[in-house]
């Protein structure tokens, strides 16, 4: 099945799933231990009227997961008092800030997620990523 990316460069709902696969087959970080992506595009993504960007959709579907999951890994860490697997998740969270794939996609020159989420969390107040993991989108 081809895909509709219009004059504008937007594509329909039915679309999405084929630029979201893609992104994960060639995703260039790994998720964390016991997590798999998401078979379908997750929930937010269902308005069947509107028309989405194409370009770099998939990724940022792609990384936004890529990156609630190792919160997810990283919070669950703290409550296991993992100090490992925290450890492992900060260094992976750190690459959400350095790494160029990231940087191609996303806008935050002033690195604002690094300074009001991650640092905090390093420095122990969990309660900003607590709220960022929360809203998280969740799988379709």
């Amino acid at each position: 099945m081809e895909t509709l990316v219009d004059d504008l460069g937007f594509i329909g709902l039915k679309d999405i799933p084929a630029f979201y696969l893609a992104a994960v087959e060639s995703f260039p970080h790994a998720l964390p231990e016991g997590t798999d992506w998401p078979a379908t595009i997750p929930k937010g993504y269902d308005d069947p009227h509107a028309r989405y960007e194409a370009d770099s959709l998939g990724e940022s579907i792609a990384s936004t997961y890529w990156r609630c999951a190792w919160e997810g890994e990283f919070l669950d860490a703290h409550e296991s008092s993992d100090r490992g697997r925290q450890a492992a998740a900060l260094t992976m969270l750190d690459t959400w800030v350095s790494d160029p794939y990231f940087a191609e996609f996303f806008e935050d020159p002033e690195q604002i997620w690094k300074s009001q989420v991650l640092d905090p969390a390093k420095n122990g107040d969990l309660l900003r990523m607590k709220r960022e993991h929360w809203n998280c989108p969740k799988p379709g």
